[in-house]
Parts: C-alpha cells; structure tokens; sequence
C-alpha cells in the first residue's frame, strides 16, 4: 500500500461557512486554502489516484496561554487543565479544509474517494501542526 506524508507547520484552520449575497457565494476560507496549498505544493509527489483512499489526520493545536501558570513557572501547565481539545472549532470542519485542499492539489479527483477517515485534534505546547497520511488502495 502507498503512502504519502503530508504537513502543514502551522496552527490547524477551519473551513468558514460560505456566504451567500445577491451577486452569488463567497468562500471566506479561500485565502487559507491558498496558503495551505501552496506550502503543501513541495511535499506532493506523484501520488495521483482514482482509487478509494484512506486518509489519518492529525489536528495538534497550540495550547492558550491560560493553560499555562505565570511568573517563573509560566512553562509549566496548571493543574487543572483539559486533556483535550473539545471546543470550537468542530472536528469536522478542520477536515472539510484539508480535504478541499487536498482535492485542489489533484493528489485524488474527489474527497468522495476517501473510504476511511481517522481525524484527532489535541492539544500541544509548542509547534502546531496539521499532519495527514494519505493511503492508496
């Protein structure tokens, strides 16, 4: 089975709802998908498939400063912190993103292909990253 790594070294995005007006929609996420694409654009081999996919995201989010204590233990966390990320944003929409970008990179022609789907968000003291495996099969 091939395999392709992807990562995104930055704090994970959402996908915005679209907006509807009198002269048609607008994407308000567009100017992150082109920034993510565009980062993801030297990592992309020749990994093209028509075939079902199987896709493992990793979500891992900066923690907020107010996990952490002040004075000179601002580097250790306080007792009473959440294990995981259970706010907003929804799971589902850091996927939407990263599928649609994904797509535009023509690495599958549609996120239909993907069969199987395991997606995690958690917290991280430092280095925030959206890590994606991509398997063919």
């Amino acid at each position: 089975m091939k395999k392709l790594n992807l990562i995104v070294e930055e704090q994970p995005v959402a996908q915005k709802r679209h907006r509807h007006h009198k002269f048609g929609v607008y994407d308000p996420s567009s100017k992150d998908k082109t920034r993510i694409k565009s980062m993801l654009l030297s990592q992309v081999r020749k990994f093209y498939t028509d075939k079902p996919v199987s896709v493992i995201i990793a979500f891992k989010i900066q923690r907020p400063k107010s996990h952490f204590r002040t004075g000179k233990y601002s580097h250790l966390l306080k007792k009473k912190i959440p294990l995981f990320h259970t706010k907003k944003p929804d799971i589902d929409n850091y996927i939407k993103l990263y599928l649609d970008v994904i797509t535009a990179l023509k690495i599958w022609d549609d996120d239909s292909q993907v069969i199987n789907l395991s997606a995690s968000k958690q917290y991280v003291n430092d280095n925030p990253a959206t890590e994606i495996t991509i398997y063919k099969i």
